[in-house]
């Protein structure tokens, strides 16, 4: 009996050794996992965004509040994958915060509202901004984009391409 055992465990771990655990939808999911576990590679990604924004201190740490938020709570479904030879897409619908849809509120809010945000005619950036990311951080409404992800096998490797400017709008849920 312990000799079926041992050889029914060999069995297993051979078998399980042998599946291929690369495939271009493993490489999406660990994208999504990235984002989801606020991994290093994404934190710096941040950083180097908050970079270019022309924010005080305190709001690059909301701003950056706003958008690990989103990571977190950033739901996905793989909805296909189509490989031909060495190049695959995987079509993913992700589930995000509107912030699209805070931003332009509080654009449409300006609008109507300038003696709250100009002094002498001149908008106070920095007033506006800080009215801006507490509606993208109060926001609760969520909406789904469809982003197919292009990838390519190198080396018996699959590697995301490039991600396309209207892809990263969408995971952040900026996109219009």
């Amino acid at each position: 009996m312990k000799k079926v055992l041992i050889f029914l465990f060999f069995i297993l771990i051979i078998s399980g050794c042998g599946k291929n655990t690369d495939t271009p939808t493993s490489e999406v999911k660990r994208l999504f996992s990235n984002y989801n576990s606020l991994s290093s590679d994404v934190l710096i990604q941040l950083d180097s965004v908050m970079e270019s924004e022309d924010l005080s201190d305190e709001q690059i740490v909301k701003y950056k509040e706003v958008l690990k938020r989103q990571y977190e709570d950033l739901k996905y479904k793989i909805n296909d994958e189509v490989i031909s030879d060495d190049k695959a897409i995987v079509s993913v619908e992700v589930e995000v915060y509107n912030l699209v849809k805070a931003i332009d509120e509080s654009e449409e809010y300006l609008e109507n509202n300038k003696d709250e945000f100009y002094k002498d005619d001149k908008l106070d950036s920095s007033k506006f901004w800080d009215y801006k990311l507490d509606k993208m951080k109060e926001e609760k409404e969520r909406v789904k984009y469809t982003i197919d992800f292009s990838l390519t096998k190198i080396d018996d490797k699959w590697n995301l391409d490039e991600l396309l400017e209207t892809d990263r709008q969408k995971i952040h849920g900026l996109y219009k």
